[in-house]
């Protein structure tokens, strides 16, 4: 890399490569035995589902009709595929009322249509409806703790299936019968189907007492009528749907190509790259923790990487709530990487969520420099106060160091670069 190449620009630009190559497209060898000039229903969920319904329109050529839910203010425009905006992360009453559009929809499938799901990151929350005998406000209070405890994202889809009517296969149930492709871009680490999303077009194998049985390890409360609903071997057959022969599931994004496509930038720039995995989880200070070891180590030459390097890594971490502050796991896991870093002179760092929002503020991320250390210092902020308080976004916007980008319209989960020279 250049000497006068700024650390931040930098990693801003490998940030911007791997978001770049998430982003949907559709081409013929993608649609496999569908047929382009034949009529579809278009349906789907997620933070991309609108920019993928817009590449969808853009690369077929036959009748279009249907609708997606996606993030408020993600929305894209379309002529063909209504776009309807939900709420996420905390799900409100709009997201059930679009959800029910969809399913009326999806029972209005013709003959001589093929139906097509288009998911992303996202859309357990955006495709939204409860079991029979179970309200919102339960289902959505459920989550919200289990997210807070700590539970990791299968755990938490694996609840989030069971108390749904359209998540593990059950909006499938409305598009029967027939074949159904499901395009999707992943956002969870090793890319299984059912968790993209809850899996609405994937069977889910698991049952409501496996979902009781993560509620109550985590120890959130849980009432006696939804005791009542989960204590089952096995779900309601018209909430479980099951997959057919001729249904595809097919990837047009995944984390590891995101990552990739960073290190392809950081290696035309003449800096050497090394790749943790796009499947690191844990809690994301620890990690941060972690990765600030290993960064010291590169930059001291024990590790046989010449300098400059980056070291790249993907996943999904998770924040076990305490505090009451504001922030989500790629601020936190910034926050801990840097208060062990303690203003190492040659290590930056950036770490965001691929769809622009890092947990629920407004900031994809935040980056560091050496710089920042010693100003912080100065103004008297102390990184592990405001670890204690999960308030990590407050702690970089004092350090005027949040990086804020907008919708991306994609997500394929953390993106996190630490540069050294």
């Amino acid at each position: 890399m250049s000497e006068t190449k700024d650390p931040a620009v930098f990693l801003r630009e490998l940030y911007e490569a791997a978001v770049a190559a998430a982003r949907p497209t559709f081409g013929p060898d993608q649609f496999f035995d569908l047929d382009p000039t034949k009529p579809a229903l278009v349906l789907g969920a997620g933070k991309a589902a609108a920019s993928m319904a817009q590449a969808f329109e853009a690369a077929w050529t036959g009748p279009l009709r249907g609708a997606v839910i996606t993030r408020r203010g993600y929305g894209q425009p379309t002529k063909h595929i209504r776009v309807l905006e939900g709420d996420h992360p905390a799900p409100s009453e709009d997201n059930i009322k679009y959800t029910k559009e969809l399913i009326e929809l999806a029972k209005t499938r013709r003959e001589d249509e093929q139906a097509i799901f288009l998911v992303s990151g996202g859309g357990s929350a955006l495709l939204c409806q409860p079991i029979k005998g179970l309200s919102f406000d339960e289902k959505k209070q459920t989550i919200t703790k289990l997210m807070h405890a700590g539970a990791d994202i299968r755990e938490i889809n694996a609840v989030r299936r069971q108390l749904s009517s359209v998540k593990g296969g059950g909006l499938a149930t409305f598009l029967r019968p027939g074949k159904i492709t499901t395009f999707s871009i992943s956002d969870v680490v090793g890319d299984p189907p059912l968790d993209i999303a809850s899996g609405p077009t994937v069977t889910d194998n698991g049952s409501p007492r496996d979902a009781l049985n993560i509620l109550l390890r985590y120890g959130v409360s849980v009432s006696d009528t939804l005791r009542a609903l989960l204590d089952r071997a096995s779900r309601d057959g018209d909430s479980c749907g099951k997959a057919e022969n001729g249904d595809a599931y097919i990837f047009l994004a995944r984390p590891l190509t995101s990552l990739r496509a960073a290190a392809h930038v950081a290696e035309r720039a003449g800096v050497n790259t090394v790749i943790f995995g796009d499947d690191i989880i844990g809690e994301a200070r620890d990690v941060g923790a972690r990765h600030a070891r290993l960064a010291i180590k590169y930059a001291s030459g024990e590790c046989d990487v010449k300098l400059p390097c980056v070291l790249l890594s993907g996943g999904e971490t998770t924040v076990t709530k305490t505090g009451n502050g504001k922030g989500g796991p790629n601020t936190e896991y910034l926050a801990s990487l840097f208060h062990h870093l303690e203003g190492h002179p040659t290590v930056f760092a950036l770490a965001a969520d691929t769809d622009g929002i890092d947990g629920s503020e407004d900031n994809a991320g935040a980056l560091i420099a050496p710089a920042d250390w010693h100003r912080a210092k100065t103004i008297g902020v102390d990184a592990v106060e405001f670890l204690r308080r999960n308030d990590c976004y407050s702690l970089f916007k004092a350090l005027d160091a949040l990086l804020i980008t907008g919708p991306t319209y994609t997500n394929v989960n953390d993106f996190r670069a630490i540069y050294i020279e």
